[in-house]
């Protein structure tokens, strides 16, 4: 996936986040559709490429939200690289592990966000009626996680043509090799 595609799909996401799915219409919580997004670049994509696409979600939604700039890039590049590093140890098709593993990583970067903005505006009246939005807000984000994730590999398995799962298809083009290597090295021994 280019780079181009990946922020054209954060900022679609960027879009719904702030308009359909903003924090006012929906009572404080936040659904943070590019956090999840982070996520699962970093569970089925890797390190690097969790914490790319981190990076530059953080970016365009703190230059969008006019919140303190740098917060959730760090925030959401910390997660992406945690989320690959994850991803290579743990099954991810289990749908347990996709809520488990959602639930710590969206708790480690909600924690890591409001200490940032706590550190720079050392705001603390506010810290308990922050926890509870905090808390609704991993619940609803881990609670969104297996579908999302679903549609992501719906989406990206037919953008790349393929509509089988990917050690199938790994599996496929391994015996594919197999039988031309094979056909190649018998021609090989018909001509000498």
């Amino acid at each position: 996936m280019t780079i181009f595609l990946r922020i054209l799909l954060i900022t679609v996401f960027l879009i719904l986040q702030t308009t359909i799915l903003s924090p006012s219409r929906l009572y404080g919580v936040r659904i943070d559709l590019i956090l999840l997004l982070t996520i699962f670049f970093g569970l089925y994509r890797g390190e690097i490429q969790g914490g790319l696409t981190g990076f530059m979600g953080g970016i365009l939604e703190d230059s969008v939200s006019g919140s303190l700039m740098g917060t959730g890039t760090l925030s959401k590049t910390v997660v992406g690289s945690l989320s690959g590093f994850l991803g290579t140890k743990l099954y991810q098709k289990n749908i347990l592990v996709q809520l488990v593993t959602s639930f710590v990583l969206i708790l480690i970067h909600e924690i890591l966000y409001l200490s940032l903005i706590f550190f720079y505006k050392m705001a603390s009246p506010l810290l308990s009626a922050a926890f509870k939005v905090t808390a609704i807000t991993v619940l609803i984000n881990t609670l969104l996680s297996p579908p999302f994730f679903w549609g992501m590999k719906r989406i990206f398995g037919r953008w790349q043509g393929s509509h089988q799962p990917s050690e199938q298809r790994d599996r496929w083009r391994r015996r594919r090799r197999r039988r031309i290597s094979f056909h190649t090295r018998t021609k090989r021994t018909r001509k000498v």
